[in-house]
């Protein structure tokens, strides 16, 4: 046995937990550990968020990411935790290696209701991030040539035509020349 010693008069009972109103809210991871499904037959993340703002600040919600199992139920817990590893800024969303490196990171979660085995319980349906993203650097695009530079000059001169290499040709024959043109009203000339 252990004595306490504790005087509660003025503190207020909290055993009446009611589920938040669906809803989204900013939150933040400050708790999370990997534990066995009911079955035994899975292995999940439990996450505790912590909502940050607003009437419900303070008030925790608990989440659950499928880590191991069935083969849709793995495919759906990866992409639900890159999802939120992208959306609260990991540095390398491709690759978690502990937990804690989620924790304090804020973003917007989806909040709705599920069925629990006493009560409606809530759900954590989705994240947003809370603050733009910045999207990481990526290797810079291959440098292009420069454009040819404008041409402002004239163009260059056609080359000089080769030099004779034998004596020059005679000029041509001349030609017969061409009767004068006649008048419509001469008559044409005796064949």
């Amino acid at each position: 046995m252990a004595i306490i010693n504790q005087d509660l008069h003025d503190v207020s009972n909290t055993l009446d937990f009611e589920a938040l109103p669906p809803g989204t809210y900013l939150a933040q991871i400050v708790e999370s550990d990997v534990e066995s499904s009911q079955t035994g037959t899975s292995l999940l993340l439990r996450l505790t968020w912590l909502v940050m703002d607003g009437d419900n600040a303070e008030r925790q919600i608990w989440d659950r990411i499928i880590l191991s199992g069935s083969e849709k139920g793995e495919a759906f817990g990866r992409r639900k935790l890159k999802t939120l590893a992208t959306v609260v800024g990991h540095p390398n969303p491709n690759r978690i290696i502990d937990s804690s490196e989620l924790h304090g990171m804020p973003c917007f979660i989806k909040v709705g209701m599920g069925k629990g085995e006493y009560a409606d319980r809530n759900e954590v349906k989705g994240y947003s991030a809370a603050f733009p993203q910045v999207p990481p650097p990526t290797a810079a695009p291959p440098a292009q040539a420069p454009p040819p530079p404008r041409q402002t000059a004239a163009p260059p001169p056609p080359p000089p035509p080769p030099p004779p290499t034998s004596a020059p040709s005679p000029p041509p024959a001349p030609t017969a020349a061409a009767p004068p043109p006649r008048s419509p009203w001469e008559a044409p000339p005796a064949a």
